[in-house]
């Protein structure tokens, strides 16, 4: 976790898994007890970024290599 000390550092799983559509990506994001009273405030920071990350740019980038 950038600027905080490593055993403060979150929790990310990231799993890929084919569907007959394609690929169902799933993203858990945890952990964030470990770092106190500032973890309530990231996890919310973090809950509105990964959408920002997977629905625009992930997405988004997808759509031009396609």
């Amino acid at each position: 976790y950038v600027g905080r000390p490593e055993q403060e550092a979150p929790d990310l799983d990231v799993t890929f898994t084919g569907t007959m559509a394609g690929t169902r990506v799933a993203l858990t994001h945890g952990g964030f007890a470990a770092q106190g009273a500032h973890g309530t405030e990231a996890c919310a920071s973090y809950t509105k970024g990964w959408d920002h990350v997977f629905l625009k740019c992930f997405a988004g980038q997808c759509a031009i290599v396609a």
